[in-house]
């Protein structure tokens, strides 16, 4: 391998969880090429590490520079490494973390892409309209040689920070098409709802609560499946408690199930055995969930941020809803108990 030119993709741990290290995982899973080898420098924190990173700011600052110094390493030593491939979100930490990253490989002469994985349109607009900040991203990321972002609205943003549009290419996420499962719900069982995603209120997690207690008085009949608890890094603290304080205030219990994360086949069975799956997300880059919903079969109920009115045709694969308004996501979580039956014939 060592002959062949390298692309050095640094990335989270593959251990770790969440949308971009699935993502990653099933890329080198799949990847073929004897052109290229590719190959993963892990940064960040790591999956064996139970605390989170803002609350052991000093360690996650020495673990950081030990990635860095093994970085320089083996940039200095491995001369058929001829690209670096960073995958950002638009937050502040990971964005200075890869910043780091991308100067050290362009003073050792790397081709640099940068993947715009999470996305955040607040952090978007600060960076074209801040001469601070903008001065910082002309530092720094405008020196890598390719941008890839997960939707075409997030194109005019990029070009608003001086990148010129031929350096930036529109890509989507993945998702395992052999392990896509056909819905098995059948008619006459209560529509069942599925929630997947991290347990944090810019997903949307009180928000469907409260929709689900608006339905709840009304009398309707329905299940919501909540995926995500257990050692999640990027989850609200005291996820599960805050979640069973909201589901009990309501008295929803056996109505909002919580379930541990999942991942893999385990993950397509859920997504196999509900009927619509719903994320009431305030921002999304491409969300790997919400896909491979759509590729199991699913309706979806969300809302139009990131790339998602890009993958879902409201009134056709799914219904939108402005972002935090409760009752809209009541009303279209309504929609399809009352016509369940047209759900699941889509």
């Amino acid at each position: 391998y060592k002959m062949l030119p390298t692309i050095l993709i640094v990335t989270k741990d593959a251990e770790s969880l969440g949308g971009v290290a699935n993502y990653y995982q099933l890329f080198f899973s799949k990847y073929e090429s004897n052109e290229f080898h590719i190959e993963r420098f892990d940064i960040g924190s790591r999956a064996c590490d139970n605390w989170h990173r803002t609350r052991r700011p000093f360690g996650y600052m020495i673990d950081y520079l030990r990635d860095m110094l093994k970085l320089f390493l083996l940039l200095k030593r491995r001369p058929e490494i001829k690209a670096v491939q960073i995958s950002p979100s638009l937050t502040n930490l990971p964005l200075f973390r890869d910043a780091g990253v991308l100067l050290l490989s362009k003073a050792f002469k790397r081709k640099v892409i940068v993947f715009f994985r999470g996305w955040r349109d607040e952090m978007a607009n600060k960076i074209a309209i801040s001469k601070v900040l903008n001065a910082l991203f002309r530092f720094t990321y405008y020196r890598a040689d390719r941008f890839i972002v997960l939707a075409e609205k997030f194109l005019d943003s990029v070009i608003q920070w001086g990148v010129k549009r031929s350096r930036i290419s529109v890509s989507r996420t993945m998702f395992d098409g052999e392990l896509s499962k056909h819905i098995i719900n059948d008619t006459g069982v209560p529509p069942r709802f599925a929630y997947l995603s991290r347990i944090a209120a810019g997903k949307g997690i009180f928000d469907l609560i409260d929709a689900a207690a608006i339905l709840h008085r009304k009398g309707c009949r329905f299940s919501i499946d909540v995926y995500g608890f257990g050692d999640v890094q990027e989850n609200i603290p005291n996820a599960r408690e805050l979640f069973d304080a909201r589901v009990s205030k309501y008295g929803l219990q056996g109505v909002c199930i919580p379930h541990e994360f999942i991942k893999g086949d385990e993950k397509y069975r859920a997504l196999a055995g509900a009927d619509i799956f719903v994320l009431p997300t305030y921002q999304e880059g491409c969300p790997n969930a919400l896909i491979e919903a759509l590729a199991s079969g699913l309706f979806v109920i969300s809302t139009p941020v990131g790339a998602i009115p890009e993958l879902v045709a409201d009134g056709k694969h799914g219904l939108l809803h402005p972002p935090g308004d409760v009752d809209a996501l009541a009303r279209k979580m309504e929609w399809s108990i009352e016509n369940i039956d047209e759900v699941r014939s889509r």
